[in-house]
């Protein structure tokens, strides 16, 4: 988690309200991105709906789209960018047969285990009475520290699962380290000090795992096709 002053700093906070006291920025709210609009295969704009409206904005210089590890594959797809067999089959026409867009998204699977520490307070039993939780927020709010300031995972490990596995070239676990423990989120933490690291398949060959391809055809209706893939999904 980005911070500032304790205060967490996102990507609007840190960029995007900075930028907008320029004269040349404009930023465009309640929209929902529809495609990408090409000339041939160069990029020149964007489709987008506002309300009942859809409205296209032209690029003098370059389209640059950042919209996240889900939305900016599907934008593409929905674009006419990714695998063109499946486009097709969606009715969306092709502008470049990409067949990695789309693929190989990873899911964030977790071995979560606790271990019981002594000699050292955790959150555990820090927020355990009403006095702990006053006490952690008065800290935060006269002093922006303290739990309240911080990560749930407060220390990242990469590691190999088998180092003397010589066909494991990279890391591919990576452990989270959070002072406190519970049998699973939403329900309270476990009355005595312990910490927890999950570990986190990074990459792993899931072969027989599948994946699955959202997009949408011009016409507003969603489809979804099912695809086997080699990869973690």
């Amino acid at each position: 988690m980005n911070q500032r002053s304790g205060i967490r700093w996102n990507a609007s906070k840190a960029f995007l309200r900075e930028a907008m006291k320029r004269p040349n920025f404009t930023t465009i709210t309640g929209a929902h991105t529809q495609r990408l609009v090409f000339e041939g295969t160069l990029c020149v704009g964007v489709e987008y709906r506002g309300g009942e409206t859809e409205f296209v904005t032209k690029a003098r210089s370059e389209v640059i789209l950042s919209a996240g590890a889900m939305n900016s594959p599907q934008i593409l797809e929905l674009s006419g960018i990714g695998n063109g067999a499946i486009l097709q089959r969606l009715g969306i026409d092709v502008v470049r047969d990409l067949r990695g867009v789309g693929e190989n998204l990873q899911d964030h699977l977790q071995l979560r285990m606790a271990y019981r520490v002594d000699g050292v307070r955790t959150l555990n039993t820090m927020s355990a009475k009403w006095w702990g939780k006053l006490f952690i927020r008065l800290q935060y709010a006269l002093t922006r520290s303290g739990p309240m300031s911080m990560a749930l995972s407060q220390l990242g490990v990469f590691a190999k699962s088998n180092p003397d596995d010589a066909s494991i070239m990279r890391s591919d676990v990576e452990y989270h380290v959070q002072p406190l423990s519970l049998d699973k989120f939403g329900e309270p933490l476990h009355a005595f000090n312990a910490f927890r690291p999950p570990c986190v398949q990074s990459a792993a060959d899931l072969a027989r795992q599948r994946a699955y391809r959202f997009a949408r055809c011009a016409c507003g209706a969603a489809h979804r096709a099912e695809l086997p893939f080699h990869g973690s999904r």
